[in-house]
């Protein structure tokens, strides 16, 4: 009890910090946001996703023929794991980063990129296709394996704040 009395008390502090990062950064990492048994679901809706494509889906191979991208989205109302995921919790981290006391889901974007795929994602603004404006918008980035920091997402600091 006291172990989870203490990792419960870190994950606060690591929010807080959060919460200030992206306030004034625009970004933030925001680590153990997440259960093993959330991130285990969220894998399985991938792979229903990825065995049973929508739509909108996309599949690139690597530069070099090794690889492969794939990326689809708007399948939250198909794929059962996601609507699970999409739970109370997820809307709470939103809310505390943004300063909201209300939440609202606008999609899920599902990017998977397999070992061996060389291709390069450039650089972008997510804005220039999001139909929703202002201060108080969250995308949330997550890796259901480990990523070497290299090869990550990145952002601008500040970018944010930029007159656009």
């Amino acid at each position: 009890r006291e172990r989870e009395r203490k990792q419960g008390d870190q994950r606060m502090a690591s929010l807080a910090a959060a919460v200030q990062a992206f306030r004034a950064d625009g970004a933030a990492l925001v680590r153990q946001a997440f259960s093993a048994a959330e991130i285990e679901l969220l894998r399985r809706g991938v792979a229903r996703n990825m065995a049973h494509p929508g739509p909108h889906q996309e599949v690139l191979r690597g530069e070099q023929g090794n690889g492969r991208y794939f990326g689809d989205y708007l399948n939250v109302h198909r794929i059962a794991e996601y609507q699970e995921f999409l739970g109370p919790g997820i809307a709470r981290l939103a809310g505390r980063l943004m300063g909201s006391s209300r939440v609202t889901f606008y999609h899920e974007h599902v990017l998977v990129k397999e070992g061996q795929t060389f291709k390069v994602s450039p650089w972008h603004v997510d804005q220039s296709y999001y139909p929703v404006d202002g201060h108080q918008s969250v995308s949330m980035w997550i890796a259901l394996d480990p990523v070497d920091k290299d090869t990550c997402v990145k952002f601008v600091r500040g970018s944010h704040l930029w007159d656009k």
